[in-house]
């Protein structure tokens, strides 16, 4: 019985989901690996089980998509905090992903068969997909510092600096200051 920790795999990474993730199917069950491009094989780390479904994280990419670029947050690509989830695919997979997930759920929930399409941001291409966020929470680990909690976890990994988010937040620098342990921060 596969369980929280145990490595799956290899697999082949089938359609896109909302969140981030790709659907897999392991020994009868949906299996959604974040960290993944459709189309790839790779190893995964189971995160949480339900009784239908699986959550892993990539851990080994056996054969990558032609789509996957250098993630934009090397922290984020490591630990799985800060909301880059698509950091590592490409700007125009991230579009196709995004609209590939909509006409899914208009099919599967609405039943209405539509194609989308997704156009980027205004700025969003000469800005390599960075600095649209313009909303961000955080909260102060044990020494004051401000980070984020790794998905699956309650441990919080502090940051030095985060490339999504908006260039009057990062004027801030709000990672430098130093709060009540335990506090939420939200910056808007």
């Amino acid at each position: 019985m596969t369980g929280i920790g145990d490595i799956i795999g290899p697999l082949r990474v089938g359609s896109p989901a909302h969140g981030g993730a790709c659907v897999a199917r392991q020994e009868g069950m949906a299996v959604f690996i974040y960290g993944t491009l459709p189309g790839e094989l790779v190893r995964a780390e189971v995160v949480e089980t339900r009784s239908r479904l699986w959550f892993a994280r990539a851990v080994e990419i056996l054969e990558p998509s032609p789509y996957r670029v250098p993630h934009i947050w090397p922290l984020a690509a490591r630990t799985g905090v800060g909301g880059a989830d698509l950091g590592h695919v490409s700007l125009p997979m991230q579009l196709k992903w995004k609209a590939d997930v909509i006409t899914e759920q208009l099919r599967r929930i609405a039943h209405i068969e539509h194609k989308v399409k997704v156009e980027a941001a205004p700025l969003d291409t000469g800005r390599g997909g960075l600095g649209y966020r313009t909303r961000v929470d955080f909260v102060a680990d044990d020494a004051g510092h401000l980070g984020m909690f790794i998905p699956w976890s309650n441990q919080i990994v502090p940051i030095d600096s985060m490339p999504l988010v908006d260039s009057k937040i990062a004027a801030v620098e709000p990672w430098r200051h130093v709060f009540e342990p335990g506090s939420r921060i939200s910056l808007i």
